[in-house]
Formats: structure tokens, sequence, C-alpha cells
């Protein structure tokens, strides 16, 4: 089988697209993006990068599949909470919970709960606080 092309540069808006790209989502890709990210950016502008990467703009429906793109950012989303939880500290998890909140709930609720569980658990040790941390 053909080896997608090696990522040797990009703009931030590329390589995010990349972590959550419509076609196949490269696993590799996604843990190197996430183990070297700070080096060009912060973490609340990757959730930014992410979060516009989620709202596929109306001009692109039907060109591009948007819910495997949501689906997409929601599993690069796991991925960072799973083996980058150090890097929510309290501003960002709130900014998580917010567009789980917001946008994620409307189109996958049982997605956002699963996410908003795996959040609590790995920044405050508890699935049960997961309901009672409810952003503004």
């Amino acid at each position: 089988p053909q080896q997608p092309p090696e990522v040797v540069a990009g703009t931030l808006n590329q390589l995010v697209a990349r972590v959550a790209q419509e076609s196949d989502q490269l696993p590799y890709y996604v843990k190197a993006f996430f183990m070297t990210y700070r080096s060009f950016t912060t973490p609340r502008v990757l959730l930014n990068k992410l979060i516009e990467r989620f709202h596929v703009p109306p001009r692109l429906e039907g060109i591009v599949n948007s819910r495997t793109i949501q689906l997409r950012v929601c599993n690069a989303l796991k991925t960072w909470i799973a083996e980058h939880h150090y890097d929510f500290d309290m501003e960002l998890t709130t900014a998580v919970l917010q567009f789980l909140d917001s946008s994620v709930t409307k189109e996958n609720a049982s997605l956002a709960q699963a996410l908003r569980v795996a959040l609590m658990k790995k920044t405050y040790g508890s699935s049960s606080s997961a309901n009672l941390v409810r952003p503004p």
C-alpha cells in the first residue's frame, strides 16, 4: 500500500486540518502533533483552531463530509485529553467544556458526555465531577 506523504512543514491551519482531515486519520501524525505543538503555538490557540475546524463553513457543505471532520476533531480532542492532560488548566478546561456544551452536544450528545467525563477524570481525578463543573 502507498504511504501518505510525510509532513515536513505547514501553517498552523494546515497542520490542524491534517489532524482532523476528512480522509483517514493518521494516528502516528496525531500523536506526533500533540507531542510537538507547544513549540509553535499555545494550548488555547490550538483549541480555538480545533473549534474552527469543527465548524465546517456552510459553503463547503456537500463538498466535504462535515460529520467526519467533526468526529476527527473529537477524536483528536480525546487523544489530547488522554495523553497530554497536563495542558488543561482551569481556563482551557472551561473553554473545552463550553465547546462541548455549545457545539458537540448538538451533533452527538453521547460523544460530548464521554469527552466531558474523560476531561474531568484526567484533570480532577474523578468522573463524578463531570456533571458538577458546568461552564457559565
